[in-house]
């Protein structure tokens, strides 16, 4: 990490006097000599560099796992491939919620139409005000349960949360799964997040955008990164700031 200050420098003049006495009236005695040495400086950028070490992350990393118990009815998706946002990568049979879906769907159909007549008769008094309220209310409840089976069919399904790469499979379709099964892993690397801290003198001299280069032990490549992030808070038991960088990792 850079920071560049103007220091101003001192300007150091050294004066040698040479003086030679001649045995002459005072009169006649020149003024003594005087030899002047000087140096010209200018104002320079001085660069304050911190060095510390730092941990690579990944933008974004979750472990895959299902909300619901069941068995795979079917995995979508390959090891180590790329996947988009909301990808389908796992579905559990959800057989029973699927015959709960088709059974309200009806039940919505029928009361739809009754409705219908309700609002029919209501318009030549042929009915009452209540009992179309209630048809209405019914209609409302039997949607209400639609949704309630919808929410349950989603809980059968693992849809990437974000698109990324995802890791090795830890289960087998036609396997019994509960919520604590792991499915896989998966991370999005592109960008990187790069975590550091420096020493608390350096706090107020660290800003948004502020460049950083880094290196690690595999290759003496060196990287860039801008700061995006910084806490907000000094660490108590290590008087240090934690920051966060960002690095594009296209290839």
């Amino acid at each position: 990490m850079r920071n560049s200050h103007i220091v101003p420098l001192s300007i150091f003049i050294s004066i040698t006097y040479s003086c030679t006495e001649k045995k002459e009236t005072a009169s006649s005695a020149k003024a003594p000599t005087m030899q002047v040495s000087g140096i010209v400086i200018n104002h320079e950028k001085l660069e304050n560099i911190v060095r510390t070490s730092g941990t690579v992350r990944a933008f974004e990393e979750v472990d895959l796992r299902v909300e619901t118990s069941g068995r795979i009815a079917g995995i979508y998706f390959s090891e180590g491939t790329e996947v988009k946002k909301d990808q389908l990568l796992l579905k559990i049979n959800d057989d029973d919620f699927q015959a709960q879906l088709q059974k309200i769907n009806l039940e919505i159909k029928l009361n739809e139409q009754q409705l219908g007549r309700q609002n029919e008769l209501l318009k030549i008094s042929g009915t009452s005000q209540q009992e179309y309220d209630i048809a209405a209310s019914q209609l409302s409840s039997l949607k209400a349960d639609k949704q309630g089976v919808l929410a349950s069919i989603r809980k059968t399904e693992i849809r990437a949360p974000f698109a990324g790469v995802i890791g090795l499979r830890y289960v087998s379709e036609g396997g019994y799964i509960t919520p604590t099964s792991q499915v896989a892993s998966m991370q999005n690397i592109n960008p990187v997040k790069i975590d550091f801290s420096i020493p608390e003198k350096y706090a107020g001299m660290v800003q948004k955008n502020d460049m950083v280069n880094f290196s690690n032990d595999a290759t003496t490549q060196t990287f860039s990164g801008k700061v995006f992030a910084i806490e907000p808070k000094i660490n108590v038991n290590t008087r240090s700031l934690q920051v966060r960088a960002l690095c594009e990792n296209g290839n």
